[in-house]
């Protein structure tokens, strides 16, 4: 069969002590097959960069955004430029944060974010409110974030390296 759409993916990690935590980015260049002048996006409201957490950190609520939005439900089907999530691994409490750049398309990002039947979290473009089309020779190109923290950063302390990683990224 013929592919529908063609990815070309880009990975990046950043070293420095003054981070404080884990960081990458997460480049994805979507772009219509030569045979088909357009493809049309649609989806669930989990349709995007998702991330399912280790069994420990199943069924926490300790989902926090950049607007100062806590709990999955005030977070979930939400607009947020960053949205982050606090649970045990093991024995050892960690935050996981998720960052949507400001020149993705539909920026800032529509988070979708569950506690059950386990944890989960996803950055997306909002397909399931409204369809997105790719032309051709018209890529979309999506960068987002991901941070690790050791514990539980303040959320000032993660708008200072969301601001960070925003200089960062090279488009």
């Amino acid at each position: 069969k013929k592919p529908s759409i063609q990815e070309a993916r880009r990975i990046e990690a950043y070293r420095g002590k003054d981070l404080n935590a884990t960081l990458i980015t997460w480049r994805t260049e979507l772009r219509s097959p030569a045979d088909r002048p357009s493809v049309e996006l649609s989806g669930s409201p989990y349709f995007g960069l998702g991330m399912r957490f280790v069994p420990t950190m199943d069924k926490g609520d300790d989902f926090f955004n950049a607007d100062g939005k806590t709990g999955f439900k005030d977070t979930n089907d939400i607009k947020s430029r960053w949205c982050a999530y606090s649970a045990k691994a093991g024995d050892k409490l960690v935050t996981v944060v998720m960052l949507d750049h400001p020149k993705n398309p539909r920026h800032p990002a529509v988070w979708f974010t569950m506690n059950d039947p386990f944890s989960y979290m996803s950055i997306t473009p909002g397909l399931h409110h409204e369809k997105m089309t790719l032309k051709q020779g018209e890529p979309l190109v999506f960068q987002y974030g991901v941070a690790l923290w050791d514990g539980r950063p303040q959320a000032d302390e993660v708008e200072k390296l969301y601001q960070r990683w925003v200089a960062l990224v090279k488009n």
